[in-house]
């Protein structure tokens, strides 16, 4: 569950969300949140050594490298923002450390409990999964 502006979220195996940035828009049951979402994760065959600690490579490199098949599981609609360029960063660590953050913007579903309207509070999850490693709700 999301609810605080860039801080630590959640462990997945050995994958961490790191950072989450967001802006939210209500409406019909469902939302839309714009966010740069940062994924970390270690490939011990992205070690080198060098006198750089860190490259930072351009959007053309995210297809040569494997990257975690995040899905966002009560997603309506996800669109990745390419305009004027890829809105993707990579970096990898000469430890094989990567850091892959991507700006999305995603419209999601979102239950609304209506019983004590206007003075309802809620509670809007934006729920992520592995999609290999699909966990039932």
């Amino acid at each position: 569950v999301i609810f605080v502006k860039n801080r630590f979220l959640k462990k997945i195996g050995h994958m961490t969300i790191t950072k989450l940035s967001a802006f939210f828009l209500f409406s019909c049951q469902e939302y839309q949140i714009d966010i740069f979402f940062a994924q970390t994760w270690t490939d011990s065959r992205l070690r080198f050594n060098s006198t750089m600690k860190i490259l930072t490579l351009n959007s053309n490199m995210v297809g040569l490298i494997w990257i975690p098949d995040t899905i966002f599981r009560n997603s309506k609609t996800a669109e990745a923002h390419w305009i004027t360029t890829p809105n993707q960063l990579l970096r990898i660590w000469n430890d094989g450390k990567i850091l892959y953050t991507l700006r999305l913007t995603i419209n999601a579903e979102c239950q609304l409990q209506l019983h004590n309207f206007p003075m309802d509070e809620h509670s809007c999850p934006l729920i992520f999964s592995s999609c290999k490693y699909c966990i039932h709700f």
